[in-house]
């Protein structure tokens, strides 16, 4: 097959195969846009190509910052095609083959992913591939890798569609994330044991996840300020960092006080 080096207003270049589906990375003939456009191969079936359009209807449709922008859809030759936001940035696989991550920056995706993950299955969505390799952290937080996402609300969708499924995915790609990277925080690694629970009936939800992962993250910001000798050290103004804890279960509050003892204190 001569190879394209033009779709829509997109010059482009292939980058891989993937089934019925050719990925071209593109960049826009007029607008500062590069993209990721799919195109289906000749041979593709009608149903390959109601996958992809109905791909790039649930990614329009779940409006999330963590979700890639479909710029536009066309037909080449009367193959459908979408173009799809590019995104730069290491993966989480790329991350874990040169360093491990902090317990604190685990707890942040975490939280980050089971918060999309609500998003997303309050949506009838399931996205079928939380893997190392379709997690973008930085600049910010963007999930890649949508060819495995089901709605309920679809005929392409069945009975076995189970959102839960996510939940085990992000479980396992957690602990491959805390692995070689010391202990971490008992409360989560009993988290991710329930998330990758055999019964999906005794998965936590993605809104329990993040609430979870979310109270870990403050115990240890709290821990850390309270403990630290840097947290408590006198600085030019002999300011302090005071962390009250108001009656019953309140948030703590932090408050920069003028010290009025010479030595640090912590109210508890």
């Amino acid at each position: 097959m001569h190879e394209l080096t033009t779709i829509g207003d997109y010059a482009v270049r292939p980058i891989e195969r993937a089934g019925p589906v050719v990925r071209y990375a593109a960049t826009h003939v007029v607008l500062p846009r590069r993209a990721i456009i799919e195109l289906l191969e000749p041979d593709a079936s009608r149903l390959d190509a109601m996958k992809l359009m109905r791909r790039a209807c649930i990614l329009e449709a779940l409006q999330h910052p963590a979700v890639p922008r479909v710029y536009e859809c066309g037909r080449l030759d009367g193959r459908p095609w979408i173009a799809i936001a590019h995104e730069d940035g290491l993966t989480l696989h790329d991350e874990l083959l040169e360093r491990r991550l902090e317990v604190r920056d685990v707890l942040t995706l975490v939280e980050e992913l089971a918060s999309f993950l609500a998003h997303a299955h309050a949506r009838g969505v399931r996205h079928g591939a939380i893997t190392p390799k379709a997690i973008v952290r930085a600049p910010v937080l963007r999930l890649q890798r949508w060819e495995n996402a089901l709605a309920h609300d679809t005929e392409l969708a069945s009975d076995a569609l189970d959102a839960r499924d996510d939940v085990f995915e992000l479980g396992r790609t957690i602990a491959l994330a805390l692995a070689g990277g010391g202990r971490g925080p008992d409360a989560l690694t009993r988290l991710v044991l329930r998330m990758l629970s055999a019964d999906p009936a005794m998965r936590p939800t993605p809104h329990e996840i993040a609430a979870s992962a979310r109270a870990l993250r403050s115990d240890i910001f709290i821990g850390e300020l309270a403990f630290s000798p840097e947290a408590l050290a006198r600085d030019d103004e002999g300011l302090e960092i005071v962390v009250e804890y108001p009656e019953e279960d309140d948030e703590p509050i932090l408050l920069d006080r003028r010290r009025s003892v010479a030595t640090s204190h912590v109210h508890a």
